[in-house]
């Protein structure tokens, strides 16, 4: 009993930490398919970065809109090709309902099996 006790604490202390220190958690898909041939998908629900040969990148221009408190806004990649993926700008303050331009950038390189890859990005809002 007394360590379910102690669990809730913890739970309970990490989940206020959050609300103190996070304005916001988003995430969003992306996908690239490597193959012989160029195709685009124009969705805007996720970060599609279409067909690409292999050796060749692709770049997506994204807005970021900041809710009503400034923040300081954190973009990561995770998945198979995370460490393929480059941001144009990251760890930038946005002032109470701003908004800025960015490129995402995946450059899988030349020995990249085909086929295709998905991930997530995830836009981390933390307080200033």
């Amino acid at each position: 009993m007394k360590i379910i006790k102690i669990l809730i604490i913890v739970l309970l202390a990490l989940f206020l930490i959050t609300i103190y220190l996070f304005n916001g958690l988003y995430t969003n898909e992306y996908s690239v398919k490597i193959g012989n041939s160029i195709g685009i998908k124009l969705d805007s629900d996720n970060v599609y970065f279409g067909t690409i040969p292999k050796g060749e990148q692709s770049k997506r221009d994204i807005v970021i809109k900041n809710g009503n408190k400034a923040s300081i806004v954190r973009i990561m990649a995770f998945g198979s090709l995370s460490d393929k993926i480059y941001i144009s700008e990251n760890n930038f303050r946005l002032e109470k309902n701003e908004s800025k331009g960015i490129s995402i950038i995946i450059n899988p390189g030349n020995n990249q099996d085909y086929g295709e890859y998905n991930g997530k990005l995830v836009f981390l809002f933390t307080k200033v």
